[in-house]
């Protein structure tokens, strides 16, 4: 659905921390902001194969992000090994 947040709920969001590509992919497309974590979180569930409207919805989002960056930031930079470490800290 095409649902808009108010700031209460992005700060609540902001502060989820979650592992399933599902809840990324909500996530990421409710805040739809060019954060790296953001971008992250839908280059993942860009990929998602269980839910498609979110999926295709990352994917036009994406559109006007830089994952090189995103990704650069946080395995070069801030060296996170894995995922999983990534959105529960």
């Amino acid at each position: 659905n095409d649902i808009q947040i108010n700031e209460k709920e992005r700060e609540i969001l902001l502060e989820c921390a979650v592992v399933e590509a599902e809840k990324m992919a909500i996530i990421g497309c409710f805040l739809n902001d060019k954060t790296h974590l953001n971008t992250l979180r839908l280059a993942i569930s860009a990929k998602n194969k269980s839910t498609v409207k979110s999926a295709s919805l990352s994917k036009i989002y994406l559109e006007n992000f830089n994952i090189e960056a995103a990704d650069n930031y946080y395995f070069i930079e801030k060296d996170f090994s894995d995922l999983p470490k990534l959105f529960t800290t």
